[in-house]
């Protein structure tokens, strides 16, 4: 920003030339733009375009317009999946550490017949990102949430991977050998766990 003036790039650093201002990445722009509209906040429609700030603007309207950038998670979990398949080139697996922190705190905010599909969907960006204990957490709410006992054997072998193998153990007791052998990824999933708690002989 300059005085007054600001603009909004996606890139790794802040741009200090024209060439590094047209590599930054137009595409996240534009979703975050409709995003703003979406919630009252009209930013310049092009990503070249500057933004100008009046004494009408005072931390009351600075507030609303930061809460309206955060307020969407399904919004959140689009962008980390573009993100995770490289349509953002300019951003890596790290950058979705953060974004799976947003999208988990502001659950509460996705309609309840969307929570299935989003949890699912943090679930799985979450463990692209290395966060196990967001994915764990996302398991066991799909779990509740469904009644699926299924997903208590992906919740089970992130307890495992958090370092929680008593926990994981006492999950794998509760569900039906039908849940535990129903494939070789379950069957691998459950040897992983019974192993770590020295009974793998008892898995098989």
């Amino acid at each position: 920003s300059v005085g007054g003036m600001f603009g909004l790039y996606f890139s790794k650093t802040v741009p200090t030339s024209y060439a590094q201002v047209t590599a930054s990445d137009i595409e996240a722009f534009k979703k975050f733009f409709h995003l703003m509209l979406d919630n009252g906040v009209y930013l310049a429609p092009s990503a070249y375009e500057a933004g100008f700030l009046s004494i009408a603007h005072d931390d009351d309207v600075l507030d609303e317009m930061f809460k309206a950038a955060e307020k969407n998670p399904l919004y959140t979990l689009e962008i980390g999946f573009e993100i995770l398949n490289s349509k953002l080139p300019l951003f890596n697996e790290h950058s979705l550490i953060p974004i799976v922190e947003n999208a988990f705190e502001k659950a509460k905010q996705v309609p309840r017949d969307q929570r299935e599909d989003f949890y699912l969907n943090l679930g799985y960006l979450s463990n692209a990102a290395g966060n196990k204990k967001i994915s764990a957490e996302c398991w066991n709410k799909l779990s509740l949430l469904t009644g699926n006992k299924r997903y208590y054997m992906n919740y089970a072998i992130d307890l495992l991977s958090l370092g929680e193998k008593e926990r994981a153990g006492l999950i794998l007791n509760e569900l039906p050998d039908s849940i535990l052998m129903e494939n070789e990824r379950t069957c691998s999933m459950s040897a992983l766990i019974y192993k770590a708690l020295g009974q793998y002989s008892e898995a098989h």
